[in-house]
């Protein structure tokens, strides 16, 4: 005798068919990879990562535009100037807004999103940094004070070694535990630069890394006899 299917056995075989080609699709779908799209904070923090470890390559490499930006950090020839211009970075201390507004996390993206060059964000930090111009007028009074009393010892000092030994008295100067310095909170303006974020620089900015380094640049005299 022949066996009839029943309707409950039918009823299993569609579901089980159903299943079956569901999963067929499943597996025959593409699946997106997701990219980790780096926050725009991540540069800013590299920027002054950099900047500590006095690698002024990595640095200008974060700025928009390298090195050829005109606030961008030179290389070192191993002058007096380079001591205390290092030991000043060194010093230098920054903290990230966590304002979530500002600094936002990495997100997923799909693979089809494309960067847009020229998009903008800003980015809040908190800086700390020796304050150059007091620690400048500090040095300037003691030097000058012993150049003037050379001249009256008719032993004048060399005008040549004046200048390295100002920088070589402000590098000593920031070693003291009592050394001025300046904080303060700046929002940073980054921008996407061949799918990146880079940072747009300023004098503000290169100030406030530096604890007002431009303010003493004009300020170191012509020394005369």
């Amino acid at each position: 005798m022949a066996c009839r299917p029943t309707a409950m056995r039918i009823f299993i075989g569609v579901v089980l068919l159903v299943f079956l080609f569901t999963g067929l699709l499943a597996c025959d779908k593409p699946t997106t990879v997701a990219v980790m799209a780096e926050p725009s904070s991540a540069v800013v923090t590299r920027y002054f990562e950099a900047l500590q470890h006095n690698d002024y390559a990595a640095a200008n490499a974060c700025l928009d535009g390298g090195t050829q930006n005109v606030f961008a950090m030179t290389k070192t020839t191993g002058s007096p100037l380079d001591t205390f211009y290092a030991q000043l970075l060194q010093h230098l201390r920054f903290e990230l807004s966590a304002d979530p507004l500002q600094n936002k996390t990495a997100s997923a993206i799909s693979t089809t999103v494309k960067v847009q060059n020229g998009n903008t964000d800003n980015v809040s930090v908190t800086i700390t940094a020796m304050n150059v111009p007091v620690l400048f007028d500090a040095a300037m009074d003691t030097l000058s004070k012993t150049y003037a009393e050379s001249l009256v010892n008719a032993t004048p000092i060399p005008e040549e070694t004046l200048e390295p030994r100002l920088y070589e008295m402000l590098a000593e100067s920031i070693a003291d535990a009592n050394a001025p310095s300046l904080s303060g909170t700046l929002i940073i303006r980054v921008v996407q630069t061949d799918g990146a974020w880079r940072i747009i620089a300023d004098s503000t900015l290169y100030n406030a890394v530096t604890g007002n380094f431009l303010q003493i640049v004009n300020r170191v005299p012509e020394w005369e006899p």
